[in-house]
């Protein structure tokens, strides 16, 4: 195998941070949630975990701090502890030289993780986008007893799903080009559909390859036995600049569980900020850009809630700001100093007290809580009550980030 260079490394990185870029800007930044179907978490779970390893359980959250260390905190307790098994542990990073009886069970190494609880086993997808290939593997809740099964083609873990006993992510692989010895990335990227047996961890392809640039796959969820997610490519390579001269598109998937059939069933050229599928549609919002006599130029969006029976288009609300899409609420602000929440189950719209809500971004729901981040250079994550942001009272609950 030949050994890849700096080049090459230099070119996945501002690849990878493009396409990340992007998908943090077109999907759901924050949901952890179970089927649309109604069934128990047990069977079914959506993961987005595009800011880092985080997710709730019932009696407790998993996350990492900045050093890539698993914590996680219990509910009942109000504790936040490391997740390591092993006695007298000093808790330090490692590499492979390092004796498997000295490796710290909490340390997920230097890649980007994720991770998903499964019939009582704590499951980790450990990425590392120089190789193009994530390692998945699984433990005991408190991380011993690990065991690797099986490495994917994948450069980067955005959104995944877990249900009935499989597990399901979009395979992806960057494009190489060589000259004068050196590999060099290209901006072409071939992605599909995987399903990965966690019982034996046998891999499957689900779906055909497809080549588009800028390309990537974001998986939304299980509703009646359909497997949704959302394929964003560009007709040229988009730099970050040329959003439309490149010509962007989106297509919305299903995929049948039981048949195997895949079939497109909604495009869209609009420039998407946020993404939630519900028991009945997908809800949307698009970012607009609007430009002043003055020649000053600010964002708008328009949330939108798409009916997947009817596939008929349905305007829900305006915001000046970037919409929030978390399990059963949108946050939004419809006008300066005015934030509402929008309940999706009861369709009802109720004004929230601002003075947690606009300094916060939500991360991911934690069972009564949000894991919100300040919103700032370096901000701090913490927990918060759901009723205690939405009524402004910033009682943060602390948990290990920075080391």
């Amino acid at each position: 195998m030949k050994q890849k260079s700096k080049r090459f490394i230099r070119g996945l990185l501002a690849a990878v941070a493009i396409s990340v870029v992007y998908l943090l800007t077109g999907c759901s930044q924050q949901n952890n949630s179970t089927s649309t179907d109604g069934e128990t978490a047990q069977q079914t779970g959506y993961y987005n975990q595009n800011m880092g390893l985080a997710f709730s359980i019932e009696d407790g959250f998993y996350h990492v701090d900045s050093g890539n260390f698993l914590y996680f905190y219990d509910y009942q307790s109000q504790q936040d502890v490391l997740v390591c098994s092993r006695t007298n542990c000093s808790h330090e990073a490692w590499d492979d030289s390092t004796p498997d009886e000295e490796r710290c069970d909490a340390y997920l190494g230097s890649y980007s993780s994720s991770g998903f609880v499964w019939e009582d086993a704590l499951y980790i997808l450990n990425s590392d986008i120089t190789t193009q290939q994530t390692d998945l593997s699984m433990s005991k809740l408190n991380r011993s007893e690990q065991k690797e099964l099986c490495t994917l083609p994948i450069t980067y873990v955005e959104s995944f799903v877990v249900y009935d006993g499989v597990l399901y992510v979009s395979g992806s692989q960057a494009k190489e080009t060589e000259e004068d010895g050196a590999i060099t990335l290209t901006a072409q990227t071939e992605t599909w559909l995987i399903g990965v047996d966690l019982s034996s961890g046998e891999q499957m392809d689900l779906t055909e390859k497809q080549t588009g640039f800028n390309a990537s796959i974001q998986m939304l969820g299980v509703r009646q036995g359909m497997l949704y997610f959302r394929r964003t490519s560009f007709e040229r390579e988009y730099t970050g600049l040329n959003y439309e001269e490149a010509g962007f598109c989106s297509q919305l998937y299903t995929y049948d569980i039981q048949s195997k059939e895949c079939n497109m069933v909604w495009e869209n050229k609009d420039e998407i900020s946020s993404l939630l599928l519900t028991a009945d549609s997908l809800l949307y919002a698009v970012s607009q850009s609007d430009q002043s006599s003055t020649g000053t130029t600010t964002a708008s969006y328009e949330i939108f809630s798409l009916d997947l029976e009817t596939m008929e288009t349905t305007s829900l609300a305006s915001s000046i700001k970037t919409p929030t899409f978390v399990e059963g609420s949108i946050y939004y602000c419809a006008e300066e100093n005015k934030y509402l929440c929008y309940d999706i189950d009861t369709e009802q719209t109720d004004p929230i007290d601002q003075t947690v809500i606009e300094k916060v971004d939500i991360w991911q729901t934690a069972g009564e809580y949000y894991y919100v981040v300040t919103n700032e250079i370096n901000g701090t994550p913490y927990l918060i009550r759901k009723e205690d942001l939405k009524d402004g009272n910033d009682q943060r609950i602390e948990v290990h980030f920075y080391e």
